[in-house]
């Protein structure tokens, strides 16, 4: 982890002020998605499955779902190790002063470990009810991720300048060794 001086500090934006943050529509975007996609899923398998569980399905689902768990809640408590203070200020796209940029832990090989876990519940619980409809949804929700990974990205290369660009080049989004 490195340590950027040149920050506003934790109770200012990345953009100067004194505000609380703001609401970011690609958050509300993915809740959406999320909710519409659990809903869809459940209706699916209440009404056009009769409610029969496949079992190779649930499984593989409630592994995801697991595995997901673990992805998105280690690294949340690493950032608010580097500087945010609270896992609930990671949710928001900002940096902090004060705050490091942590490449160790599931952020030595993914830059956003968060959002692949989280991804991977998403997945996980409509693949746990096998459904289609909830899966294409889930997938629709996938582009408001990749649109915030995109500005989170520029916002950090802006902050942590040639040092976040190398970091970069030698890690991977969301899977590991893939993408």
């Amino acid at each position: 982890m490195s340590h950027n001086p040149n920050l506003p500090d934790s109770s200012e934006q990345a953009s100067g002020g004194n505000e609380k943050p703001r609401v970011d529509r690609v958050v509300v975007f993915l809740l959406i998605s999320m909710f519409i996609s659990f809903v869809v899923s459940v209706l699916d398998f209440v009404l056009l499955q009769m409610m029969t569980i496949q079992i190779h399905w649930f499984v593989i689902g409630l592994l995801l779902l697991a595995i997901g768990s673990v992805v998105k809640i280690l690294p949340r408590k690493k950032l608010a190790e580097a500087g945010f203070g609270s896992a609930l200020n990671t949710a928001y796209l900002q940096v902090v002063k004060g705050q490091k940029l942590v490449t160790d832990g599931f952020y030595k090989y993914i830059r956003h470990p968060i959002y692949s876990g989280d991804i991977m519940q998403k997945y996980g619980w409509v693949i746990m009810l096998s459904s289609l409809y909830g899966l294409v949804f889930v997938t629709i929700g996938l582009c408001g991720y990749l649109y915030r990974i995109r500005r989170e990205e520029e916002m950090l290369v802006e902050a942590f300048g040639e040092e976040y660009k190398e970091y970069q080049r030698t890690t991977k989004k969301l899977i590991p060794y893939i993408y």
